[in-house]
């Protein structure tokens, strides 16, 4: 049958516990994994509804004044066209994940092949006419390789690997997950989704 697989690795997973937390392992686990299949595939949801937190309620209309104080207004003025707003933001909410400035997430970039992790520097709501989009600006964005969703939900990254230069995330065409950080003495991220 199709699911003896799937038997054989709850019976392993239930193995390794004290039995009293069994069931979380075992949910936390095969959800985890299923959120990372779901973001190396590109899969998007299409019911999602962008819950927004502005960090302030001023729409900024003046685009130039704006740029000289922001490098993803600025990015966006030069390169949007049709932009007549934007609304600098805290954090926003999609479906079940919430981002928030100052925290990782792993995430598809426009001009790079592959998942990024990164810090989130900026986050701006951006208002054409008849849409509006959100993009996310990265400070210390690293290049993800293989991202091995069997290993539980745990991948590691240097600090001294080099950081890169990225686009700015596009929200609605990226695949985005919450992950949670620490650095460890060796100057080693370890991340966990």
């Amino acid at each position: 049958m199709p699911w003896e697989g799937f038997l054989q690795v709850i019976k392993a997973l239930f193995n390794m516990t004290n039995y009293k937390n069994a069931p979380y392992t075992v949910a936390s686990f095969w959800s985890m994994k299923t959120a990372l299949r779901l973001v190396t595939t590109g899969y998007q949801i299409s019911w999602y509804d962008n819950y927004v937190q502005p960090s302030t309620d001023d729409l900024l209309d003046d685009l130039v004044t704006a740029s000289a104080s922001s490098i993803l207004v600025y990015t966006l003025h030069r390169s949007m066209a049709g932009l007549f707003a934007v609304r600098h933001l805290s954090s926003f909410r999609r479906g079940p994940v919430e981002v928030r400035l100052g925290e990782f997430i792993l995430a598809s970039a426009p001009n790079h092949d592959g998942l990024l992790v990164g810090l989130v520097a900026e986050m701006v709501e951006a208002f054409c006419v008849g849409a509006s989009f959100i993009r996310i600006r990265f400070d210390e964005a690293r290049a993800v390789g293989e991202v091995d969703s069997e290993r539980g939900g745990v991948f590691t990254v240097w600090k001294s690997q080099p950081c890169i230069q990225c686009d700015p995330v596009c929200v609605e065409h990226s695949a985005i997950c919450e992950l949670h950080a620490w650095l460890d003495e060796n100057g080693r991220y370890t991340f966990t989704y």
